[in-house]
């Protein structure tokens, strides 16, 4: 009888809880919400400091001092903008990285060079940082990926490479790897697989950073790609595959080139290694100057096979009078040290960023320093001189040459002053672009089009134009 009573009130308890948990308070449910009403927002502060909504009375409701974020299709800019969506490369670029590219790999079509008559010399921006959008990914507002490199096929220019970074603690760059075009940077897709594969102790749940692209002058499907601890990838086939190259022993590899006479150099800081067979294997040939310098680039003379030239940053400790240049004329098997009058000139700031040779006259050399802007040599290299204004001044420049014909036309950037050109080798200038525009590339089969990627302020988004 106790039982029985015990079971009575046992079930009552548990069929008043029933009705409690199922509404049968008689609190009136809330409708299926609105994306924006799942949101509050204190709009007297920062938009994005946001909680999420509760259900009273059959509404969603925000504190007194909040109020949800707008509705459609505005709300849609505010969850993209303040990272309630997101999708990013921490969600999309998860290890193990692809082992095969995709099944409707897009090919290019054969190059028609244009016409010279029809170019205009205008600029056109192409493509900038919401076209580059990873498989799974939706085109998105105010999401930036930032690029670090770009690479053009000479043989068919509407073929480009752009090398991306993932910033791991700000999410809002969500794309990573290598990215590529076959319609002259009008479409994007992805050309990563097997890139970053390699990641011994490290956390693989993000994509690779790759900071620098190679492509080889010779053979277009060959490049190369630096990656941020994860060493250096190769590709044969244009990206649609990358084999991790175990031989170069370098967790940061700095640049890659290959000379005219068909020896690779590729730098590890200030170590130095060779290949012979295209890049596939490599030996170490030990340090070019102090250890603790680093190599920032490569520069070759078509007339002498075995001419390197190897620009230089300083070291960690400054040795006065160092040179920032080295050459060696035996295909890198002894070097001498050169520059010494441009740490005289920048009174020990700076450091060779980059070295361009003039194609149609090799006597013709140009420095990007950095912190002390572009110098230029008439005599191979044996001497320095600052190039005129508006391009000296203690700021870093980006400088190449473009040969046309028998004369090279001198590109100089810089993210202060945007891009000048000079026709007489830096003794004066004409301001050529408004904004800052880096690895320029001359198409071979009309010279005055150009490619050019700008990279934007602090938040180093980009965008990638062309002059046509």
């Amino acid at each position: 009888m106790v039982f029985s009573a015990f079971i009575s009130v046992a079930s009552i308890l548990i069929f008043a809880f029933f009705l409690l948990d199922c509404g049968g308070s008689g609190e009136p449910e809330c409708p299926e919400p609105e994306p924006h009403e799942q949101y509050c927002i204190n709009p007297n502060k920062h938009e994005c400091e946001y909680i999420t909504s509760y259900c009273e009375s059959g509404e969603w409701k925000c504190d007194t001092w909040r109020e949800h974020p707008p509705p459609m299709p505005e709300f849609e800019d505010w969850a993209w903008r303040c990272e309630v969506y997101v999708c990013n490369a921490w969600g999309v670029w998860r290890y193990p990285v692809p082992t095969r590219p995709p099944e409707d790999w897009p090919e290019p079509e054969p190059y028609v060079p244009p016409d010279p008559d029809e170019l205009t010399g205008e600029w056109r921006l192409v493509a900038d940082s919401q076209d580059i959008v990873p498989n799974g990914c939706e085109k998105m507002p105010r999401h930036y990926a930032r690029a670090n490199s770009l690479a053009v096929d000479p043989d068919n220019p509407n073929v480009m490479y752009l090398g991306m970074a993932l910033t791991e603690s700000l999410p809002s760059y969500w794309a990573a790897g290598v990215f590529k075009s076959v319609d002259k940077g009008e479409t994007w897709f992805e050309a990563r697989a097997g890139l970053g594969s390699h990641c011994g102790s490290l956390n693989c749940d993000f994509g690779p950073d790759a900071y620098r692209l190679y492509m080889d002058p010779e053979d277009s499907q060959v490049l190369f790609a630096s990656t941020t601890e994860r060493g250096l990838y190769r590709t044969a086939d244009g990206g649609r595959m990358w084999d991790y190259v175990e031989s170069f022993d370098c967790r940061m590899p700095g640049p890659i080139a290959r000379g005219p006479n068909g020896v690779y150099h590729g730098a590890c800081g200030g170590g130095r290694y060779i290949s012979r067979d295209g890049g596939v294997t490599w030996e170490y040939a030990g340090t070019l100057g102090d250890l603790s310098r680093f190599i920032t680039s490569f520069g070759f003379d078509e007339r002498y096979p075995d001419r390197v030239w190897a620009g230089m940053c300083e070291g960690f400790d400054r040795i006065q009078g160092e040179g920032y240049i080295f050459l060696s004329e035996d295909g890198g098997e002894t070097w001498t040290e050169m520059g010494q009058d441009i740490d005289a000139e920048c009174r020990g700031y700076g450091g060779t960023w980059s070295v361009s040779v003039c194609g149609a006259d090799p006597q013709k050399m140009a420095a990007s320093v950095w912190y002390c802007g572009l110098f230029l040599s008439d005599d191979g290299g044996q001497s320095w001189y600052r190039a005129a204004y508006p391009v000296d001044g203690d700021y870093t420049l980006t400088a190449s040459y473009a040969t046309d014909g028998e004369e090279c036309i001198l590109y100089a950037g810089s993210s202060v002053f945007g891009a000048y050109r000079s026709e007489d080798n830096g003794k004066s200038w004409t301001k050529e672009f408004e904004k800052p525009l880096d690895f320029l590339f001359f198409d071979p089969f009309a010279t005055e089009r150009i490619v050019g990627l700008c990279i934007i302020g602090m938040g180093n988004s980009f965008e990638l134009w062309i002059r046509e």
